[in-house]
């Protein structure tokens, strides 16, 4: 027998058992390769998800906001109609000489969204102003009576709003 074969064999064996151990070393480095490529896959979906949420809770944030001002508004205005102060007086007249009935605002400020409704003479009827200042007037006219001295009776009513929006109104009969 050769006496180098031992030692071949004994190098082969080492080398075998080396080769060995690398193969399993690459099959684990794979596993650990796939393991990390899965770990950053799923980062990624949970940065994503995080982005979404964040971009979300930054939403309602500044919808919570806007209408938290918007609330805000609404009690401040509800609280100066509260003490808001609105001299409209309405008074009545008949000027025979036109047949004519008006209703004056003898107050100082002025009446927004003004509408008067009248019942005479078995009809309904109804004017519009967009605004009646002080000193102002609704007229009606009703030709039958004009000039006659006499007057129908007219039921009459009003209804308005003041500067801030609160509404207002008033009835009355005339006869």
């Amino acid at each position: 027998m050769d006496p180098a074969l031992p030692l071949s064999i004994g190098t082969f064996v080492v080398s075998a058992g080396a080769a060995a151990i690398a193969w399993w070393q690459a099959i684990e480095a794979g596993r650990r390769r796939d393991a990390a490529e899965t770990a950053s896959k799923a980062a990624e979906e949970a940065r994503k998800k995080a982005v979404t949420a964040q971009e979300s809770a930054a939403t309602a944030l500044t919808e919570a906001n806007a209408i938290a001002r918007e609330a805000r508004d609404i009690v401040a205005a509800s609280e100066a109609r509260k003490i808001e102060v609105n001299d409209v007086h309405w008074e009545p007249t008949w000027v025979s000489a036109q047949g004519e009935f008006r209703l004056y605002n003898h107050g100082e400020d002025p009446a927004l969204n003004v509408k008067v409704r009248v019942r005479a003479i078995g009809k309904l009827r109804t004017e519009k102003a967009d605004q009646v200042p002080s000193e102002g007037h609704v007229v009606f006219e009703f030709p039958p009576y004009k000039g006659q001295g006499g007057f129908p009776r007219i039921e009459w009513e009003v209804t308005w709003v003041t500067p801030l929006g609160t509404p207002q109104s008033l009835e009355g009969v005339w006869r």
